[in-house]
């Protein structure tokens, strides 16, 4: 098998030749060896899955990752009348203020060297009741279209070395919680002006429902959800009213188009182990041991029988690991998940800036000497 087939195997609930490797590479990593995310991915000899490739353009909302990912971006839409963008760059503070005929909202974001393509938020867009109604406006009036070339420019491009996988929206609590509120912000208004926030909330995934339509439509075969689940920002209750929910109905249309949709769990999952176990997505992909996370891919594995696991690998630890200690390291995770159903070997969370290369290579190496399915114990 080649690396796409391998991976897809595996994301189809097949069985694959042997254990895929696919470490998340984004432009955190790819920074630090003076790259892109793609050249970074293929340089380690892994099975890639490119993350983020766009497949919509939009037109009110600035991302607020800087491109670097994959070098294609997706074209913008013309701003909906009534909607003026302000944006600007004050040394290292990213700033944007959009005008509604409902009020203005101002965001900035910090840059830094150690985060070079995520900036840290020093103030979020929503803070509280009194922006409900602009940030309403804004939703409810952003407009999306297909673009799928940039897509086809980066699958073309990984050919059979991977495949590229398309972006799928967050449920709304986690996209205020880690975007655009906080979570400060987030709890205390939804505290105080609940059926304010639930109808925010309720527009948004109405939205998000128009976004999952053109990734059915689109040439993408997997989709990730970038959630960050975990009980540090929900407890089980939240996600079993808010977040659960939402996933399910995403799960049941990418379902209907033929979509392998994975959702992205790099946090704390023990307490929220047997509602993710109960939700309809195929799986979870970048699974952290501690200190990011709070169990091993075992444990995951143990947990979540039925579905696909991505992750497992200390991305901490491989910062400052020797490339023998890495080799070690993935030869111990490989073998506690024998005999390695649904399992795809890769970082927990993001691959950290600063990483030497060599460790990602002795992992390849690692894989295909002992990572035949099905794997030794």
């Amino acid at each position: 098998m080649n690396s796409r087939e391998r991976l897809l195997a595996v994301l189809r609930k097949q069985k694959p030749d042997r254990i895929p490797w696919s470490p998340l590479i984004d432009g955190y990593y790819a920074s630090g060896v003076k790259t892109n995310a793609i050249e970074a991915a293929l340089a380690t000899g892994a099975d890639v899955m490119v993350r983020k490739v766009p497949v919509l353009a939009r037109s009110v909302f600035v991302p607020h990752e800087l491109p670097g990912n994959t070098d294609v971006e997706a074209p913008s839409l013309p701003l909906p009348a009534g909607i003026r963008r302000e944006s600007w760059i004050d040394g290292d503070i990213v700033g944007r203020t959009y005008h509604t005929p409902a009020g203005s909202l101002t965001e900035r974001w910090r840059m830094v060297d150690s985060s070079p393509y995520i900036p840290f938020p020093i103030e979020y867009l929503v803070k509280g009741r009194a922006d409900i109604e602009a940030y309403m406006h804004l939703v409810a009036h952003e407009e999306f279209a297909p673009a799928f070339e940039p897509f086809g420019k980066v699958d073309d491009r990984i050919a059979d070395r991977g495949l590229a996988t398309a972006t799928v929206p967050h449920t709304p609590i986690q996209h205020l919680l880690v975007i655009h509120m906080g979570v400060s912000g987030f709890y205390y208004t939804l505290n105080d002006h609940p059926d304010e926030m639930k109808a925010m909330m309720d527009l948004m995934h109405e939205r998000n429902l128009e976004v999952l339509q053109i990734i059915m439509d689109s040439p993408a075969e997997v989709g990730i959800q970038y959630e960050n689940t975990g009980t540090t920002y929900v407890s089980p209750r939240m996600y079993e009213q808010y977040e659960g929910p939402p996933i399910d109905v995403y799960a049941d249309m990418l379902h209907s188009a033929d979509k392998v949709y994975l959702v992205h769990m790099c946090g704390r999952l023990k307490g929220l182990a047997d509602l993710v176990a109960k939700g309809r997505q195929d799986g979870s992909a970048d699974i952290a041991s501690p200190p990011t996370g709070d169990w091993t891919l075992a444990d995951a594995r143990q947990a979540w029988p039925d579905k696909i696991i991505v992750g497992g690998l200390d991305s901490v630890g491989l910062v400052t690991m020797k490339p023998d200690e890495a080799a070690r390291h993935a030869t111990e995770v490989l073998r506690s998940v024998a005999p390695g159903d649904g399992i795809i070997l890769g970082s927990g969370d993001a691959v950290a800036l600063g990483t030497p290369p060599e460790n990602l290579r002795a992992v390849t190496e690692v894989v295909k000497e002992i990572g035949a399915y099905p794997l030794s114990g």
